[in-house]
């Protein structure tokens, strides 16, 4: 059985922002999540591949000039109400309408787009909406996870505890501002349970604010300055990217030549422990 590996770090082996960092797991701790496949199967290949889905958003940012555009992109309500613990720290109930005021009104010169997941409460949605469709530059955009071809023209993003803040950074090398109201208390989260590297990382590709002011002064200085992080951003792509922008090919490479039968240095076997 083989697995791909989508990044050069393990971010932890639940969601991501959740666990502390750790290094590659040891033969047991993988067979340990995977009990069903350790079961079944006498060894597993840990192939370092990449994320074939970040080629596009690479491709797509080189290939288009950025616009006017911030686009609001915050972390859904889970409807499986498994994930309560983020509702302490994401923005879209209690904050995404004065978000999306704030910006249309500070921004009347650009494109404010309010992306939703897929799957967000109507009723949440309805809420911000009527607020921005009380200004002509706002407009909603439901392509959920498509968003490449968005995010390859957005100048700017504006998200919370949500991956799609690193998606939009690492593959178009623009910054992001993380609207954090509970930064207080997500660091006191983090001294109790161990160091946790989503948010340690986010000063890397752009700036955490606490209030809608903040956010506002966060955005003009990168309008001053848009490529004030692109070093940054470059350095964190590099480090933590397996493949960035040639994962589609470097995944069919390796599973067509793990299928033949062959090996390679960078490969990890592990022995199933049954």
């Amino acid at each position: 059985m083989a697995i791909l590996q989508e990044r050069a770090r393990f971010f932890g082996y639940g969601l991501p922002g959740q666990t502390p960092p750790r290094p590659a797991p040891d033969g047991a701790t993988l067979m340990a999540l995977l009990p069903r496949e350790s079961r079944i199967v006498s060894s597993i290949t840990l192939i370092p591949g990449g994320y074939p889905k970040f080629d596009e958003g690479i491709a797509r940012a080189e290939a288009f000039q950025d616009e006017a555009i911030i686009t609001y992109a915050p972390t859904p309500n889970d409807r499986s109400g498994n994930k309560t613990e983020w509702l302490k720290y994401m923005s879209i109930n209690r904050h995404g309408a004065d978000i999306v005021a704030a910006l249309c009104r500070a921004f009347p010169h650009y494109r404010i787009v309010f992306k939703p997941y897929a799957d967000e409460f109507p009723e949440v949605m309805e809420t911000v909406c009527r607020t921005g469709e009380a200004f002509t530059n706002f407009s909603l955009d439901r392509v959920g996870s498509e968003h490449a071809d968005l995010y390859a023209r957005t100048r700017f993003l504006v998200s919370d505890f949500s991956s799609t803040a690193f998606t939009f950074a690492l593959s178009t090398l623009r910054p992001v501002v993380f609207f954090s109201a509970n930064e207080a208390r997500l660091q006191e989260y983090i001294r109790r349970s161990g160091e946790d590297e989503y948010c340690s990382l986010r000063p890397a590709v752009g700036a955490v604010v606490e209030s809608v002011d903040a956010m506002i002064a966060a955005l003009k200085h990168f309008e001053t300055n848009p490529n004030c992080l692109r070093a940054s951003i470059t350095r964190l792509r590099n480090e933590i990217s397996i493949n960035a922008g040639h994962a589609s090919e470097a995944v069919a490479d390796a599973l067509t030549a793990w299928i033949s039968g062959e090996t390679r240095p960078e490969w990890r076997l592990y022995q199933s422990v049954r």
